[in-house]
This record gives structure tokens, sequence and C-alpha cells, in this order.
């Protein structure tokens, strides 16, 4: 119950001073998490250490701590981070194996109740395009808005490859969670040129290329409302 927000703080200040808008990367996942945590697993297994109820409890006061203190200051929140395995299935974490499948409702839910004017993201990597993990994507959030969970977007990492790019995949799976009435944000884009290509003139023209195209198809689309670059020196 320990919480240091300096660092935070000094990022959303310096947001605030230039008028920039802060997106909140992220509340819940399975990854580098601190060790006080992990050991509820044993060779990634439950091990009895936290009951449901405990690890509700220690969720609950996580999330509602970060998001009440940047309460209207950080626009857009990614809520639940890469929940998803590549087949479609839930990621066996620790959230999923002790608390179960509903950690992910609960999670929305209490950062709905902690800041009800910011938006809330479902992100995941490797589901730009139609494929088995999208599909889960689709279905899970399909789910939470018929439960009236309070989710409005999916956040789409695109951790992406030159010249290995399926747009009209990607348009199509926007397509699709927009017409929920859901919004679709791509918050982490880089797009990589393999090793033995790299810095020739014809890569990055084709890596110019990408990026314009995403752009462009990110532009057309209007419930789209954020385009996020992961490295600004790419």
């Amino acid at each position: 119950n320990v919480f240091d927000f300096t660092k935070g703080d000094i990022l959303v200040e310096y947001a605030e001073t230039w008028d920039m808008k802060v997106r909140g990367h992220c509340l819940l996942w399975h990854s580098q998490l601190p060790s006080w945590i992990t050991a509820g697993l044993t060779d990634g297994e439950d091990n009895g250490v936290y009951s449901r109820d405990t690890l509700l409890s220690i969720l609950q006061n996580h999330i509602t701590s970060l998001v009440t203190h940047w309460k209207g200051k950080v626009k857009e929140w990614d809520v639940v981070n890469e929940v998803f395995e590549g087949d479609g299935t839930l990621r066996e974490s620790i959230w999923q194996q002790v608390i179960g499948d509903d950690y992910i409702d609960s999670a929305f839910v209490w950062a709905h109740r902690a800041d009800p004017e910011a938006l809330l993201f479902l992100l995941d990597y490797g589901a730009e395009g139609l494929n088995s993990k999208s599909q889960g994507i689709y279905s899970k959030s399909q789910e939470l808005l018929g439960k009236g969970i309070p989710i409005h977007g999916v956040g789409m990492q695109c951790h992406l490859t030159k010249g290995d790019i399926n747009f009209p995949s990607i348009k199509a799976n926007v397509k699709r969670l927009t017409d929920l009435g859901l919004l679709v944000s791509m918050t982490e884009i880089d797009i990589k040129i393999p090793a033995a290509e790299f810095s020739t003139d014809p890569a990055l023209q084709a890596q110019a290329r990408d990026y314009g195209n995403l752009m462009a198809l990110f532009l057309d689309c209007e419930n789209c409302p954020s385009f996020v670059v992961w490295a600004f020196s790419d």
C-alpha cells in the first residue's frame, strides 16, 4: 500500500504545461509484477498463497489509487494489457488463475468508478488484422458491452514490420470493432526494418510509405481517437 507517483507526476505536469493529452499505460498486466505478487505462482501455477478475494482487493486498491491520483489528467487508460494468447484464449496469468476470467470485468468497473470521464481501453499486440487473437478480443469486447461493463475502446499496439502489413485486414478489423460502438486507438506504433536492409534508402522509403498508409487508414476512421508512435526516433 505504498505508492510513489513522483515520476508519473513529472510527466503529467510536463504534458499539462504544453497542452498535451496523456494516455495511461497500463493498469493491469501479467508481466513486470512485483515479487510479492508473483509469489502466488509456483512454476506458473496458482499455489494458494492468494485467495480470490485477497487478490481482487489488491487489484482494486492498485487501480483505484492510480486512476484517482490522476483523475481528470489522464484522458485514456489502457486498463488491461496483453490478456490474450495467439489462439484467442485468455492468458493464464496469476490474475486469471486466482480470480477467474471476470478479473477483466472488475478492472474496467473500478477504473470507471475512479474516473468516469476517462476513456478505457483493452490493449493487445499481434491482433491488428483479422486472426484468432483479434477474434478473441472482438468476442470479449462484445461480452463486456453486453454486460454493461464500461469499456470504451480497443488498443492496437501495432508492432509491425516493413512490407509485411495487411492493411485491408487491419481496416476490416477496425470496422467491426467500431461497428460495435467502440473506439480504436493505435497505441505503440513501430514499423521495424529487417537488419539486412537497415538504413538503406529503399527500406527507409518503404517504411515511410507503411507509416503513411497506416495513418491514412487511421484518418479514414471516425472513431479512432489516438495514434501513438512507440519510438519517436524510429
